[in-house]
């Protein structure tokens, strides 16, 4: 039977996806400095997690391209980069270009359900990141060259089959990206953070795509610590084998008796770092601003065998048994990491392998299970089963129903209510502080007029699904050389279906956050603007296909879109003689086609905050809010999407725009600066609004954006310099309005 070779690869990727090993019991041995062929390492259950080692040279020291190193699995030749900052020097091309049978080894290992990493780093001190610039231009090169092959990638793919040879056009995705940094970075590793959130941005939602990382076991780690702490990691391997003092090893040799009394031995005061460091590890982890609280934490050892008489930091699966029975029912416990897996697997005992004696250890513990934490009470204890009380989802609980529900609501649930006789839904919102909205988008099944409610079933009235809502940034300049949105997605039937909701519904579920239409039906998705582009006056006059009163773009021209949530304030009163909202705008075909999105739009295009959708068909825009709330009325489904609600008779739902909270006025040092990343607007001096600047730096991927000096446009990630909260932030925006723009050294910080 044959298949097609797109078919083939994705169903290497789902088969990885399905045999994941559970975390506790899970184990990582990295390969690629002692050769050998991958796939021998592959056909048994013993090792869940491969990172392939390493690149060890990053494109500031190879010439623009980072450089490879995998021992004797390469011939010594290199894909010409393109130089680094102006300067190409043929000298420092070292991205390996010919690893004949690496790529067939990889898809055997990942259809086998062992996910492969690239590891990036090692112990050679040849790789050197620094800047946010830098950070994220080497996100793309990897994402580029190692995840899924795109039209839009021009670069080379090292890891794909070579052409002519077994799996040809069949491209190999790695499954994420290891950090195993060993040397101090100069910018307080804001290269790497930038770096990793900006693969994160690639991850397409609800995808198994990794970021792991292998820090010494001294903590806090030299030379990972901040990047852990600032961007999210899913793994941490921490290497307990090469520092006395918080070692396997001293944890070995500290607890002689644990085997037979379960207890851990105090820890030498002399010991300076401790004693083994994992509950220190753990505890950094849930550190207050630290982003990887919920990664896991595994052990790392060397896979070599051990020499009688010889105390080292290598140690034998007997003497790890008692560290397995102490560690593994600790939270966040993730299982072994092993350097390196041909090593481990010349490692034998009575024909066992190192990795498969520690494998074998973890299922036998797993087998017995954790103990649950209970409570007493002086309420006897149902004899019957009961189901637990909550439900744990991407590492939150959310608490069981606690009556039947229709399928519809979401499990991602902070709050049940159960329906009683006579129930309806703006009677539910109204009780439980919510509105319609809320109701339709955590219970799908619902209909617009809620006759579909029934007594003695629960349905949702918490939760932190918010609607999305993507509005209109403006129109791009853009180039098919250099595009200013990367990743371009073709719909069937383009030509007669595209809109802007048909192309950012796409992106979405793509996990971009920006989309753009260009050419009437073109659909392009990014998570920031690229290649220098930027807004324009001109330009897109092309009518989408499926809805030819909007526009989508025109030649070298994109209308772009963002994602943002908005904010549903619920059912107001109206009447004709005092207009909650006071502009209505038509908008053609609205019989037929609105939505509270599309009247979202008009209003924000036209510089309103607020918007209203009346009598099913009508849309309101105004800067504030006359009306009064109203328990009942707003009935009305929407024509162009029947879920939502468009008011009523005599009855608004009024919705809010995106807005940027404030922060307050901050001090600022321009040799420290708190946003680190200033912006070029055209005609800052004369245009500056807050909301410009917000706009500006939303586009670029950031989450803070500040105004200073009246005109100045800052941006970032994270407060990060000597400021605080000061005074003096006292000069008028240049483009108008109420608000102020900072003062001398002084800056208005808004999150976005």
């Amino acid at each position: 039977m044959g298949f097609s070779k797109t078919f083939a690869a994705v169903a290497a990727l789902a088969t990885v996806a399905s045999a994941a090993s559970s975390a506790r019991s899970s184990v990582a041995a990295y390969w690629g400095q002692s050769g050998g062929s991958l796939r021998d390492y592959c056909d048994t259950a013993d090792t869940d997690y491969i990172p392939i080692g390493f690149i060890n040279y990053f494109p500031a020291q190879a010439n623009g391209w980072p450089g490879s190193n995998y021992a004797s699995s390469c011939w010594a030749e290199y894909y010409n980069a393109p130089g680094y900052q102006g300067v190409d020097d043929d000298s420092k091309n070292l991205l390996l270009s010919y690893c004949p049978g690496m790529a067939q080894d990889m898809q055997y290992c990942q259809s086998k359900g062992k996910k492969i990493l690239l590891s990036l780093g090692g112990g050679y001190d040849t790789y050197h990141l620094s800047g946010k610039v830098d950070g994220e231009a080497f996100a793309d090169f990897l994402w580029g060259a190692y995840g899924p092959n795109t039209t839009a990638w021009a670069g080379p793919r090292p890891f794909d089959p070579i052409p002519g040879s077994v799996g040809d056009g069949i491209a190999t995705v790695v499954d994420g990206y290891d950090f195993d940094i060993e040397f101090p970075d100069t910018d307080n590793s804001v290269g790497y953070i930038a770096m990793i959130n900006k693969l994160r941005g690639y991850f397409p939602a609800g995808s198994n795509y990794l970021i792991t990382g292998a820090p010494q076991c001294v903590v806090n780690d030299a030379n990972m610590d901040l990047m852990i702490q600032g961007a999210q990691f899913d793994i941490i391997w921490v290497q307990f084998y090469n520092t006395w003092g918080c070692s396997v090893r001293d944890w070995v040799t500290n607890n002689p008796n644990y085997a037979s009394t379960g207890i851990e031995s105090p820890v030498d005061p002399n010991n300076k770092l401790g004693g083994f460091s994992f509950e220190k590890w753990y505890n950094r982890l849930q550190a207050p601003n630290s982003k990887s609280k919920n990664a896991k934490l595994a052990i790392g050892v060397l896979g070599q065998a051990t020499e009688t008489g010889v105390v080292d930091f290598r140690v034998s699966a007997d003497q790890l048994k008692p560290l397995i029975d102490a560690y593994f029912c600790h939270a966040n416990f993730g299982g072994f990491m092993i350097w390196d897996l041909v090593a481990s697997s010349n490692n034998l005992k009575n024909g066992v392998t190192f990795q498969a004696q520690i494998k074998n250890l973890l299922n036998a513990k797993e087998a017995k299970g954790c103990p649950t934490v209970t409570t007493t009470s002086s309420v006897p204890t149902p004899t019957t089963t009961q189901p637990p009380n909550t439900t744990i989802i991407d590492g939150t609980a959310y608490p069981n129903p606690p009556a039947p529900t229709v399928l519809g609501s979401t499990p991602k649930c902070k709050k049940w209510y159960v329906v009683q006789n006579g129930d309806t839904c703006a009677a539910i919102a109204s009780k439980n502080d919510i509105t319609r909205t809320d109701i339709n988008l955590w219970n799908t099944y619902i209909t617009s007029t809620c006759t579909n409610i029934w007594a003695t079933y629960a349905i949702c009235v918490s939760s932190p699904l918010a609607e999305d809502y993507w509005s209109s940034v403006g129109c791009l300049t853009d180039s098919q050389s250099a595009r200013a949105l990367a990743n371009k997605i073709t719909l069937t039937d383009a030509k007669s279906i595209m809109t802007p909701k048909a192309c950012s519904d796409a992106c979405a579920a793509a996990g971009y956050r920006l989309s753009g239409l260009e050419y009437g039906f073109e659909c392009y998705c990014d998570n920031a603007i690229r290649n220098g582009h930027g807004l324009t006056q001109s330009g897109c006059t092309t009518p989408c296909p499926g809805a030819p009163s909007i526009t989508c773009g025109g030649p070298d021209r994109i209308n772009l879109y963002r994602l943002d949530k908005y904010k549903d304030l619920g059912c107001y009163t109206d009447i004709a003689t005092s207009r909650t909202l006071e502009k209505q705008i038509i908008i053609t075909n609205q019989n037929t086609i609105l939505t509270r999105e599309i009247c979202q739009t008009a209003c924000e295009k036209a510089g309103y905050i607020y918007s209203g959708v009346e009598y099913a068909h009508q849309c309101w825009c105004g800067n504030t809010i006359r009306g009064s709330p109203a328990s009942s009325g707003c009935s009305s489904a929407c024509p162009g999407n029947t879920a939502q609600t468009c008011g009523g008779s005599d009855r608004i739902n009024v919705m809010m725009r995106p807005q940027s909270r404030s922060l307050g006025c901050y001090s600022d040092d321009v040799n420290k600066r708190t946003l680190r990343y200033q912006l070029t607007i055209t005609n800052a001096a004369t245009l500056m609004t807050v909301e410009l600047c917000r706009t500006t730096c939303l586009t670029k991927g950031f989450i803070y954006s500040g105004v200073e000096y009246g005109h100045q446009c800052f941006c970032d990630d994270e407060l990060y310099g000597t400021g605080v909260p000061s005074t003096g932030c006292a000069m008028a925006c240049p483009g108008g309005g109420s608000a102020v723009c900072g003062g001398s050294s002084r800056i208005n910080i808004y999150s976005l």
